[in-house]
């Protein structure tokens, strides 16, 4: 379980250090956007989410939830790995909605793991590691990605973002393996 843990505390890492921090001040600074344009962008992720959370139980049907969880860091890689390269405001859209299709598929995938692996009475302490997880990611990602500006700029925050969300999707896969079939013998 401590691979789930790691994948969310590592979500909320850069939900809360790049996506929410950083990319609104990029297109800010980058396009001199308003900031209705930045909320427009900003809510793509939104629609992202929706669109992918409700085809998450098809796609289930097709991947594991630890392979659902790979992939969306793969995503997370993309979306975080374009940003710097856009010079066009609404092309800052793509990235968005990919980063919302990262978690509309990595969050449920994370739940349903939890859920398959513990045990009934033991549940809500194991969902209460998860909302620690969260909460944890969500107050270090906004230091790291504060540490990673300070020290190599705007394009270096997202960029090392997206190779630490692609090593993320090694390291969740490794930590994860055998999980389907513990799952199954729950």
């Amino acid at each position: 379980m401590i691979g789930i843990y790691f994948a969310t505390v590592s979500t909320f890492i850069f939900v809360a250090g790049a996506y929410l921090n950083f990319f609104p001040l990029l297109i800010g600074i980058r396009q001199s956007a308003d900031p209705i344009a930045i909320g427009v962008i900003m809510s793509a992720m939104t629609l992202g989410s929706a669109a992918s959370s409700a085809w998450i139980g098809k796609i289930a049907g097709i991947l594991s939830e630890r392979n659902l969880m790979i992939l969306a860091f793969i995503l997370y890689a993309l979306a975080l790995g374009i940003i710097p390269f856009i010079d066009q405001i609404w092309l800052f859209l793509l990235p968005s909605a990919v980063f919302g299709i990262a978690q509309g598929i990595n969050l449920p995938a994370i739940q349903a793991l939890l859920g398959g692996l513990s045990k009934v009475e033991n549940r809500a302490i194991v969902m209460s590691f998860y909302g620690t997880s969260l909460r944890l990611g969500q107050t270090v990602g906004p230091l790291i990605a504060g540490a990673l500006f300070t020290l190599y700029g705007m394009n270096g925050v997202f960029l090392i973002s997206a190779c630490l969300a692609g090593f993320t999707s090694v390291l969740v896969g490794w930590m994860t393996r055998g999980f389907h079939r513990r799952c199954a013998e729950m």
